[in-house]
């Protein structure tokens, strides 16, 4: 029976505040994963301190981090992982000819040099380095092969071959990290290790080839997007572990509950932290392009907590596509055209009128009244300023409270008259639901924005 090691990346997803990585983090520990990838350093002071703090919680696993070449930055991060149980350094650096040329701008014997030095310099500072060649599987097999062999002469223990493009069918990459292995002469006693992304939703079937080839250590996420999910890959092992000759470390009994409580921490962040992927060092920008495809938008949208059909996927894209041709789309724009886009329904409710008042030295009280089949009704309301007074009128005349799970505004045209854009995410039965609003006034623009999202709620709930 192979036992097979789980190096688990949930950390490297997302730019979460300092609380929730520490929480998701004493999750982690609990899952039975062998490594924990922190990911890369963006904010020095922040992930320096977060990853000191971090390290003292894994009391079995391997804790690691992902460097480039930068000798200030593999230093920080070696003195940051000091508090770690098991310290680990990734050097993540790729071998694919078009990311060494544009990302590096290196050619292959002046990479390979670079390779040596910088995996030598994390393991004359930590006795676990780990060497990921990012993009291999678009690498020129004589080169990988050279550059694997330079990475475990300088001192790498664990290697780890990325399908980074996810375009490898699983039998593909059985046969290339199989090749692979047997090209590399000094690979004896090294851990060979995989990471594939899920394109094509068939990673977790790439994962088992490539162990059947000579993997012995595999990437897994608990969130399962863009990596297989840990949750599966165990339940796979637990149900054809036997047959396959593979077993692994991971707390099956408690490992969906573990994913669950971690999937809702990410998804209820409030900080559109999808456009941060930044596992395996193929960091995503905090932006979309013209050229993302149908099925990395789909993820897009999922990992801001959206549930949408097919129907409404392709009329996102579609709406997607055209702000895309003209300017790079964040976070906040993918809530605006989901809002907009996305199930569009038959109001229910109408904004009929309403009047706020407000000031500093009385309480906020809102006046709200909406039209029904024909029918007026009114709500009325104090809050803790105009817009929460707003909605708590809004909740009067529905009768219903729905968490309020994100609430934007901005300003989309300039001057005195501006007109405001307010977006509002309802979470209802688990489910988000969006909608948009544009205003002169900005209370008007909140209250159009909820009483859209509140349509779309009536609607798939029926009530």
């Amino acid at each position: 029976m192979k036992k097979v090691r789980i190096s688990d990346v949930t950390l490297t997803y997302a730019e979460l505040s300092f609380k929730e990585k520490l929480e998701i983090a004493r999750l982690l520990d609990k899952t039975g994963a062998d490594v924990v990838n922190f990911g890369k350093i963006v904010d020095d002071k922040v992930d320096l301190l977060a990853i000191r703090t971090l390290g003292q919680i894994f009391t079995s696993a391997a804790f690691s981090c992902t460097v480039g070449s930068s000798r200030e930055e593999i230093e920080s991060v070696a003195k940051a992982l000091a508090s770690a149980k098991k310290p680990r350094i990734v050097v993540s650096l790729p071998v694919s000819p078009v990311q060494m040329e544009y990302v590096c701008a290196k050619k292959p014997a002046d990479m390979i040099n670079l390779i040596s030095d910088s995996v030598a310099y994390a393991a004359s500072l930590c006795a676990d380095v780990e060497f990921e060649a990012v993009d291999a599987s678009r690498a020129e097999s004589g080169f990988l092969a050279s550059a694997i062999s330079a990475a475990i002469s300088s001192g790498a223990r664990t290697v780890t071959l990325c399908d980074t493009s996810g375009d490898c069918l699983p039998r593909e990459f059985g046969e290339f990290v199989k090749n692979t292995v047997a090209s590399v002469e000094n690979i004896s006693g090294v851990t060979v290790s995989v990471c594939c992304f899920d394109k094509f939703r068939c990673a977790s079937a790439s994962l088992f080839e490539a162990i059947a080839s000579g993997a012995s250590e595999v990437r897994v996420s608990a969130l399962g997007k863009s990596l297989p999910g840990a949750d599966s890959f165990a339940e796979i092992v637990s149900t054809k572990g036997e047959e396959l000759g593979v077993s692994s470390e991971l707390n099956i009994m408690n490992l969906s509950r573990i994913c669950e409580s971690i999937r809702s921490i990410v998804n209820t962040h409030k900080s559109g932290t999808v456009f941060d992927n930044r596992v395996g060092g193929s960091s995503q920008s905090t932006s979309l392009g013209e050229d993302t495809d149908l099925p990395t938008l789909r993820a897009a949208v999922e990992d801001l907590g959206y549930e949408l059909s097919d129907e409404d996927v392709v009329k996102v894209y579609d709406a997607f596509l055209q702000i895309a041709a003209k300017k790079l789309v964040t976070a906040r724009d993918l809530d605006a055209i989901v809002a907009t886009a996305a199930l569009q329904v038959p109001p229910v409710y109408r904004m009929a009128s309403f009047v706020i008042n407000s000031g500093n030295i009385i309480g906020s009280t809102a006046n709200v009244v909406l039209e029904k089949d024909g029918k007026k009704l009114n709500g009325l309301s104090m809050g803790n300023g105009p817009v929460d007074a707003a909605f708590l009128a809004l909740e009067q005349i529905t009768g219903h409270h729905f968490e309020l799970d994100d609430f934007q505004i901005q300003a989309l045209t300039e001057g005195r008259e501006a007109v405001g854009e307010a977006i509002v995410r309802l979470r209802a039965n688990g489910k988000l639901y969006s909608g948009r609003g544009v205003s002169t006034d900005i209370v008007g623009a909140s209250l159009r924005a909820y009483v859209s999202a509140l349509n779309k709620i009536v609607y798939d709930e029926n009530f």
